[in-house]
């Protein structure tokens, strides 16, 4: 597809539905999708076309609340940092 096929696609799509989106939003989430899905940054930086690594990180990538928590339980779990019953006692 060209890009203005694309850009044709959502305009229908948003005036059927009555929500509002970009191409550009799709961009976001495909980022965020391929990093859920064990993509490596600097192949993600290729792939999106950017200079620096940054531009990614700050930008395109947006961690779910729970993916936060999922991530600090299992560091949690590796530093041991949750007491037993028996501590907290």
């Amino acid at each position: 597809m060209e890009y203005q096929d694309v850009v044709s696609l959502i305009k229908r799509i948003v005036e059927k539905t009555g929500i509002k989106f970009t191409p550009h939003i799709l961009r976001h989430t495909h980022f965020t999708e391929l990093r859920r899905h064990g993509w490596e940054l600097e192949r993600m930086q290729k792939r999106g076309g950017w200079s620096s690594v940054q531009t990614l990180i700050q930008t395109y990538l947006h961690p779910s609340d729970e993916e936060v928590r999922e991530d600090w339980e299992k560091v949690e779990q590796k530093m041991k940092l949750k007491r037993t019953k028996k501590e907290a006692e």
